[in-house]
């Protein structure tokens, strides 16, 4: 149970990382363009 638990946390962390990520490059992308 506890393995499983960590793997879904683990697995949402990354989806939050990824997003944030994302945001961050068009931020730097839009800001170079200008």
């Amino acid at each position: 149970m506890f393995g499983q638990g960590t793997c879904i946390c683990g697995r949402q962390n990354q989806a939050k990382v990824r997003v944030a990520g994302e945001i961050f490059a068009t931020r730097i992308r839009f800001f170079f363009n200008l």
